[in-house]
């Protein structure tokens, strides 16, 4: 589907400086990881930036937001603290969920959004737009997964179910072209995940996930669409990974091409140049946006080091909560 309108400088701005902020929020969990502080796995979103920018300004503050394992920028973006984040990646108890959720799971009701993974997220997701239906609110739920996810059971099953009910949602697809290391061109039969939306009776959108611009408009249309009661819509943000799955993924499965294509399409590197071009900052401005988030997430990591660990017995506590209620 086309789509029209364009953005005002205001907005340029807005953007830009979500985007940045989220990258370097996530650097920073890099540099945490590498230094031992981080335990366990981390997911960097690095190259999702665009989208994800997108989507928040595509949102209202009441808005929810499902994100992947990836979604910790969008923590940063949607003005979460980012040193409660950092404290839960580092299993601390002043994080969010008391340093309990480590990268996968971790949740921030203050800012309305909760991370799923492997395409868990969209069934309760969907859950959550029926009830926003069902209280007649106005609110919409924005759902994001991977590729990988786009070929589970959930994720047709959410799809139908969101479309009979006409639920307030919009389900993204991040489309990175990679499931952790399994290429998107052998593990799914079709080309694109957006025509996936006919078979489902929705507008379905497929657009460059390093253009920030395409992908603001996108989800503005989709969220109004779903506000308005017309139902769900599936947008497919093709991007790319700019670090591997995982800090230790060497991404030995991707060429030395592939890798070039991919650095050249970084897509904070990419608003950089477009608003440069544009003369709508320069780069003094732009210096200054990077100084000005910087410190904020150095005091985010002093807040973080310096929270203390879970107490033992309220963590096996906890834990033992739990899991009784898989019993």
């Amino acid at each position: 589907m086309s789509l029209g309108g364009k953005l005002d400088t205001n907005l340029h701005i807005k953007i830009f400086k979500l985007m940045v902020k989220a990258r370097l929020f996530e650097e920073s969990q890099l540099q945490l990881y590498y230094e031992a502080k981080i335990k366990g796995y981390l997911h960097p979103g690095i190259g999702n930036e665009a989208i994800e920018a997108g989507i928040v300004a595509g949102l209202k503050n009441d808005d929810l937001i499902y994100p992947t394992h990836r979604g910790h920028g969008l923590f940063a973006m949607r003005d979460a603290d980012m040193g409660k984040v950092l404290a839960d990646l580092m299993s601390r108890k002043d994080g969010y969920c008391s340093g309990l959720s480590g990268s996968c799971h971790l949740a921030a009701p203050q800012v309305r959004q909760v991370q799923g993974i492997l395409g868990a997220q969209i069934p309760i997701a969907t859950g959550e737009a029926l009830a926003i239906k069902l209280m007649g609110e106005k609110k919409v739920v924005l759902c994001i997964f991977g590729d990988g996810a786009a070929n589970n059971g959930v994720f047709h099953e959410g799809l139908n179910m969101a479309s009979i009910w006409k639920l307030p949602i919009i389900f993204v697809c991040i489309n990175n072209q990679y499931a952790v290391s399994l290429s998107f061109k052998n593990s799914t039969s079709v080309k694109s995940i957006a025509i996936r939306a006919k078979g489902y009776s929705m507008s379905g959108y497929e657009i460059d996930g390093t253009n920030y611009e395409k992908t603001y408009l996108t989800v503005k249309k989709a969220v109004e669409r779903a506000r308005a009661g017309q139902g769900p819509s599936l947008i497919e943000a093709k991007t790319t990974r700019v670090k591997g799955h995982h800090p230790n993924d060497s991404g030995a499965y991707r060429s030395k091409k592939e890798m070039e294509e991919v650095r050249k399409k970084d897509p904070v590197k990419k608003a950089t140049r477009k608003l440069l071009r544009l003369k709508i900052l320069d780069k003094n401005e732009i210096d200054n946006i990077y100084k000005k988030f910087k410190k904020d997430i150095e005091d985010a990591v002093i807040y973080a080091n310096n929270s203390p660990l879970p107490d033992a017995d309220e963590f096996i506590k906890n834990c033992e909560q739990t899991l009784s209620c898989y019993k």
